[in-house]
C-alpha cells in the first residue's frame, strides 16, 4: 500500500510519502515558497525512497479550511498528477483528522490574525464549525469546551497543544483506506467556512 498525501492548508505544509512500513514526512516552513518548493520536494522524496507517481495507489489531500492559495496548491497539484495516473482520491479536512484522536472538545485552526477557525466535537463527531474573531475565545459556546489546535500562532489559546498532527493526519489516512473511504474525482475539491477576501470586499461594494 502507497500513498502521496499533502496538506498545503496551514502555516506549515507537509507531504507524506508512504511506502508500505515505511513513511515519509516532509515539512515546508517557508509558506510563501509553497507552490516553489512543492513539486522539487515531492521529486526528492520519490528518489529517496525509489518510487514514482506511478507507484502509488492513492493520492490523498487536507482540503481546508485554511488558506485559499495554500488549499488550491494542493488540490490542484494531485489532480494534476490523477489526470494522467487515474489513482484512488482521498479527501479529508483538518477537522476529521482531529476526530481520530479527540473526543470530546473544540478544535482551533487559524484564519487570520484575528479570527480562527473551530469544530465542536462530541464523541468524535463534529456538530458545529464556523469561524469566530480571537476575543470571543471565552464566550458561552467556547468557555466549557476543551480547547486544543496544533499551530503555534494559537498556542496561547487553548488547553492542549497537539505537536504530531502528521502522524494523526497518517493514521487517518490509513483507516480511510482500510475501510475504502474514497473520494469521487468531482467531489475532490477544496473545503471552505468562509468567502475568499476577495469575495468579501467584491460583496460588501455591491451592499453599498
Amino acid at each position: 500500500m502507497k500513498f502521496l498525501a499533502l496538506d498545503t492548508t496551514k502555516a506549515q505544509s507537509y507531504i507524506i510519502v508512504a511506502n508500505g512500513k515505511n513513511v515519509e514526512i516532509k515539512t515546508l516552513n517557508e509558506t510563501r515558497k509553497v507552490s516553489e518548493m512543492l513539486l522539487s520536494t515531492i521529486d526528492e522524496m520519490l528518489v529517496t525512497n525509489k518510487l514514482t507517481l506511478d507507484d502509488f495507489d492513492y493520492f490523498a489531500c487536507v482540503t481546508g479550511p485554511g488558506s485559499f492559495t495554500g488549499l488550491r496548491i494542493g488540490i490542484s497539484t494531485l489532480k494534476a498528477f490523477n489526470a494522467v495516473l487515474n489513482k484512488k482520491l482521498i479527501a479529508i479536512n483538518s477537522f476529521e483528522v482531529f476526530t481520530n484522536k479527540i473526543s470530546d472538545g473544540c478544535i482551533m485552526l487559524s484564519c487570520t490574525k484575528s479570527s480562527f477557525y473551530y469544530a465542536i466535537i462530541k464523541s468524535n463527531k463534529i456538530i458545529e464549525m464556523g469561524v469566530d474573531n480571537l476575543v470571543n475565545i471565552n464566550n458561552d459556546k467556547f468557555i466549557t469546551e476543551k480547547k486544543f489546535a496544533c499551530e503555534y500562532e494559537l498556542k496561547n489559546y487553548v488547553d492542549s497543544f497537539i505537536e504530531d498532527y502528521p502522524q494523526i493526519l497518517v493514521e487517518s489516512l490509513l483507516k480511510m483506506i482500510k475501510n475504502n473511504q474514497y473520494t469521487a474525482k468531482n467531489e475532490f475539491k477544496p473545503f471552505y467556512l468562509q468567502q475568499s477576501q476577495a469575495e468579501r470586499n467584491f460583496k460588501r461594494k455591491q451592499d453599498i
